[in-house]
């Protein structure tokens, strides 16, 4: 092992809970968000060790308390912003997913779109709020940066849980009969 990972590696492991306590103390309550804020941090030591040097351990914890409470900054800005968004009414507004208004279409036309429609609405009514908002936002095209926000995930936990939903649909998709949807066509 060089040298220039065994320093990073011993100041990560005597300093880690030190910079998830001052993220908590800055008002991040979530243990999961202040390693998330305390990750990305190292990340950027460890970007920027060539710029600031291991010759002084005082540099190393001025970068890191810095940049600590600046990604907390960055994090209320965020919440800030998100908070202008009304989730709640968009996620309200999503169930239950109804079929085909009748006097938007003539009567043949109408009873095509229910039977082949039917299957791909039970399947939609059958997710919660929150996984019925996330198929909504990929169905309309949202960046996943701007799903992760208006879901109020991290990038990160929406890639997770868009790759399980995924999954779940395929499986429901698999298995209809057995999760009491309609049956594909």
């Amino acid at each position: 092992m060089s040298d220039g990972v065994s320093w990073y590696r011993e100041y990560f492991k005597e300093t880690y809970d030190t910079w998830i306590a001052l993220a908590g103390r800055a008002g991040v309550r979530d243990h999961s968000a202040r390693q998330d804020i305390v990750q990305q941090v190292f990340k950027e030591l460890w970007e920027a060790r060539e710029r600031i040097g291991t010759r002084h351990r005082s540099d190393l914890d001025a970068f890191m308390a810095k940049r600590v409470k600046l990604r907390v900054i960055d994090r209320w800005r965020a919440q800030e912003r998100r908070s202008e968004v009304p989730v709640g009414e968009f996620l309200r507004e999503l169930q239950p997913v109804g079929l085909v208004d009748a006097r938007a279409c003539s009567d043949a036309h109408w009873a095509d779109t229910v039977d082949s429609k039917k299957w791909i609405i039970d399947l939609i009514n059958s997710l919660d709020e929150r996984e019925r908002g996330h198929v909504v936002l990929v169905a309309l095209g949202a960046e996943p940066q701007v799903r992760a926000e208006l879901l109020g995930l991290s990038p990160g936990n929406e890639r997770v849980r868009w790759h399980r939903l995924r999954k779940k649909l395929a499986h429901l998709i698999e298995n209809p009969e057995k999760e009491g949807q309609g049956v594909a066509k």
